[in-house]
């Protein structure tokens, strides 16, 4: 673009990193300004999405079936436009020059550029704890399993005696979307509940579910069959430790930031989401931050659409694009 006042050999003018909704965003957008930007993600277009299977209802005039068809629509998308689709790419670490920031991919390719906008978003907690890993379990097809998502897993956990780990709403939500595929459920909470109370009072009022004293807390899992859990539970100070037999778990615990290692300070709340202002612009000069990753009330697809829009527009200006020279007035 004629406008774009860096044009440094090997440097490239953006990268975006990331390809939920808050990098297919700031991609659509840098695309219009006529910003040259490298479009990178370490998986799927649609990033968490793909493992959202509720249905999509707050989305303004769109009502997806899950996140998955959502994902879809960003693929078609892409596909339609201009612009080259993210390329599959690992990146490990960002290191930081006085004018470009460095890009260093695994397997040790590195790219260069003048302005990076992380749209990296989240990943679910896991319990760090033994046996907690579905890759260590015996599998076949009527096997315990360890999942994320009751709305994706719940027609495989019918009928089973399934436990849930959380308390926010997810927890609840995914305890009453079990329940409607007839499992006998038990909620575990380490905590007092953080979700809302419509969404307590349902669980409390729900045949089949049971909420365990507070705290219960799973210390270790343990496989006692291809079909069977054992799941080591703790119950706080004085409390005799127990054991609970299910057949399936179901972990909402919640989910942390990702995004590759940076080789400099950058401001961060307490659970490690990046601090942006209304530009979305990080502590750190032309490092601006979008979507999920950040520090923000609501993580919504709005939100995140909105965001790598603006996140858009800050590296356009950043790089010159609404910049001109009296001749070409």
């Amino acid at each position: 673009m004629n406008n774009i006042r860096f044009d440094a050999p090997g440097i490239h003018p953006c990268v975006i990193l990331g390809a939920g909704t808050a990098g297919h965003a700031a991609a659509v957008w840098l695309d219009s300004y006529k910003v040259p930007f490298v479009w990178i993600a370490g998986g799927e277009v649609g990033g968490m999405l793909r493992r959202v299977y509720n249905k999509l209802v707050n989305v303004p005039g769109q009502n997806f079936a899950h996140g998955p068809a959502l994902s879809e629509g960003l693929e078609q998308q892409i596909e339609a436009s201009k612009f080259d689709p993210p390329r599959a790419l690992s990146i490990e670490k960002i290191t930081r020059e006085q004018e470009h920031f460095t890009l260093h991919a695994e397997g040790g390719e590195s790219l260069k550029a003048r302005v990076v906008i992380l749209a990296t978003g989240t990943e679910y907690r896991t319990l760090d704890i033994p046996g907690a890993s579905q890759s260590e379990l015996v599998y076949n097809e009527d096997s315990a399993i360890i999942s994320y998502s009751a709305s994706r897993d719940g027609e495989r956990l019918a009928g089973k005696e399934v436990a849930v780990i959380g308390g926010g709403d997810a927890a609840f939500e995914n305890a009453l979307i079990l329940a409607k595929h007839a499992c006998k459920v038990h909620l575990l909470l380490r905590s007092l509940p953080s979700a809302r109370r419509a969404f307590v009072g349902k669980v409390k009022e729900t045949k089949g579910v049971t909420i365990h004293p507070v705290p219960t807390t799973v210390r270790r899992v343990e496989q006692k069959s291809p079909e069977t859990l054992r799941l080591h539970l703790a119950h706080g100070e004085g409390a005799p430790d127990s054991t609970l037999d299910v057949g399936g778990m179901v972990i909402r615990i919640g989910v942390a930031p990702t995004c590759p290692r940076l080789a400099f300070d950058i401001e961060r709340d307490a659970s490690g989401y990046i601090h942006v202002d209304a530009e979305q612009s990080t502590s750190t000069p032309r490092l601006l931050a979008a979507g999920d990753v950040t520090s923000h009330k609501l993580r919504a697809i709005v939100c995140a659409a909105s965001q790598g829009a603006t996140a858009a527009l800050t590296a356009a200006e950043l790089l010159g694009a609404f910049r001109f020279d009296e001749d070409e007035i």
